[in-house]
């Protein structure tokens, strides 16, 4: 059992939630309250808050702005940039003011954050006075934390109704505050809850929203000969460089939420064709002759994601390396994942991802029971066990031959694999397949 299981057990939920309310407010006031200093986006959603996020960043310093900005993939204060190595979406109280006053110091005039439903049940939001509040989509995930996909939702909808309650001065005047949600998502409904002065909607359906000052939707979205996409939106065209129609929905949110301070559409648009993309989303670490992509798809909705995208990307058997996260971290989605695999790859590797306090090995043994089940793949002939993470790898591109498509997932750029009792082993997806493509002459050291 760790600390935290340990204090809880101790502990009554409501003295657990004041520790963490009064530890947020007194950190703000350590810091001499940063966040007043800024024009604050937070953004939340199951999927997608790293790359929208780094959307967000990128057309705010593309247009003259300084920014910082904090997701699970980097973290970046004015002109440094660097891996989120933190192992955490939201970090603790004390880092989060400490990151919104190094940014003030850095003379920053915006900071973009996730906001994860963890971090608003600890109340990590409080005494953040957000102006921009962005949902982008909600499918079950932290349920054993939770206890249910509503008090999950719940958990999110927190940031909203905070923002309503949270009105600070800044630059001498009481800042308007601005809501953006994703209307495509069945959830985005709920999520209008909040008091603010501006209401965006983002959506592919063409739908007239009614209640919102203006809707964000795309026409003559056309898929880009590098996989990318373009779209149009109020007559400005975006040549969106990153893959995926789910990134379309990102950038649409980014869009908005950029619009909502004041950037014009066909600024943010403009900024967008040389958008670099997020280290471990869908990054390519080979191409010829067969394809690696290491990308995070840790949950059923972003792993069905990613195989809807494999349409796109010319192929011939797909090999995916994957496992799924120990600690209590949703164990029911274990099989699930290894249901999508079993349907669509042709060859599946299950291995160790962040096992926590858990048996690794039993965690492999649930998500593998999910790819047996569909019937497709059998044992040591196209499904394979293998706990060490590196063999695993080398395993996939041991086995893969010219216009084969290699997923790596769960972990991305993560930079480290978590052991019990709060151990750290160094790890980096992408650096550990390149080594293996190295050792295999696919690539030049």
């Amino acid at each position: 059992m760790n600390v935290k299981r340990i204090i809880r057990s101790i502990f009554p939920a409501w003295a657990i939630r004041l520790y963490h309310h009064i530890f947020a407010a007194f950190a703000a006031v350590y810091y001499r309250r940063p966040g007043n200093k800024l024009i604050i986006i937070g953004i939340t959603g199951t999927n997608g808050k790293s790359t929208t996020v780094q959307m967000v960043g990128h057309i705010l310093r593309s247009t003259g702005h300084r920014v910082a900005w904090m997701s699970t993939a980097t973290e970046r204060i004015g002109d440094i940039e660097k891996l989120n190595t933190r192992k955490m979406t939201m970090p603790g109280h004390g880092t989060l003011q400490k990151f919104l006053r190094d940014a003030v110091d850095a003379h920053c005039t915006y900071a973009v954050t996730e906001v994860s439903s963890e971090g608003l049940a600890q109340s990590r939001h409080v005494s953040i006075p957000f102006d921009v509040a962005v949902f982008l989509n909600i499918t079950p995930e932290h349920i054993e934390s939770h206890g249910s996909f509503e008090r999950y939702r719940d958990a999110k909808l927190k940031l909203f109704r905070y923002m309503a309650s949270e009105r600070v001065k800044k630059n001498g005047r009481v800042q308007e505050r601005s809501v953006v949600l994703n209307m495509d998502d069945k959830e985005g409904q709920n999520f209008f809850c909040t008091k603010a002065e501006h209401y965006y909607a983002t959506s592919r359906s063409g739908t007239a929203y009614q209640g919102f000052e203006k809707v964000f939707w795309p026409t003559a979205i056309t898929p880009r000969p590098d996989g990318g996409n373009t779209f149009t939106i109020d007559g400005n065209e975006c040549q969106l460089p990153v893959l995926g129609l789910f990134n379309v929905d990102n950038a649409l949110s980014a869009i908005a939420a950029t619009y909502a301070v004041g950037i014009p559409i066909a600024e943010s648009t403009h900024a967008l064709q040389d958008f670099p993309g997020v280290p471990g989303r869908l990054e390519f670490i080979m191409r010829d002759p067969f394809t690696v992509i290491v990308d995070y798809a840790p949950e059923p909705a972003s792993m069905q994601a990613l195989y809807d995208l494999s349409d796109t990307i010319q192929h011939n058997r797909i090999i995916h390396v994957f496992g799924s996260a120990g600690g209590g971290r949703d164990v029911v989605r274990r099989p699930i994942l290894g249901k999508i695999v079993g349907a669509r790859a042709d060859i599946a590797i299950v291995t160790n991802e962040d096992p926590y306090d858990d048996d690794p090995m039993q965690i492999i043994n649930q998500v593998a029971q999910g790819v047996v089940s569909v019937g497709r793949l059998h044992e040591q002939e196209d499904l394979f066990r293998v706990l060490d993470r590196r063999e695993a790898i080398r395993l996939a591109v041991g086995k893969a031959e010219s216009g084969d498509l290699i997923f790596i997932t769960g972990k991305a750029c993560e930079q480290w694999i978590m052991g019990p009792l709060g151990t750290k082993t160094p790890w980096d997806d992408r650096k550990v397949a390149r080594e293996e493509l190295q050792k295999k002459g696919y690539l030049s050291t």
